[in-house]
């Protein structure tokens, strides 16, 4: 995994939600509180709260669809050979994972 680089120190995570993938929300006003969202590849994407003005409601921001449309509209499945090796190694449970919904997906 790489260096751990989000808003909240690690040693504030529980190990079980510390996977290789997370993102956090930082509002202005509260810049010493974060919204922790660990984001395991073998599940959808979460959706996240994204702030807005402090007098408008949280609008939730959904990735999985996000993520998606970006895939779809970029032209990624024309761009990249899913047979070979990604350029960083994903640990063992993940690479099984993957490959198991690439034979079941592509």
């Amino acid at each position: 995994m790489g260096d751990w680089a989000v808003a909240v120190e690690v040693g504030l995570v529980p190990v079980k939600l510390r996977g290789i993938y997370r993102t956090a929300v930082v509002r202005a006003l509260r810049k010493d509180q974060c919204e922790y969202y660990p984001i395991p590849l073998t599940a959808p994407l979460p959706k996240i709260k994204i702030p807005l003005r402090p007098s408008d409601a949280d609008v939730e921001l959904e990735l999985q669809a996000l993520l998606e449309a970006a895939y779809t509209n970029g032209g990624y499945a024309d761009d990249i050979d899913y047979n070979k090796s990604p350029l960083l190694p994903l640990p063992k449970v993940v690479a099984d994972w993957t490959s198991d919904w690439l034979k079941k997906n592509l």
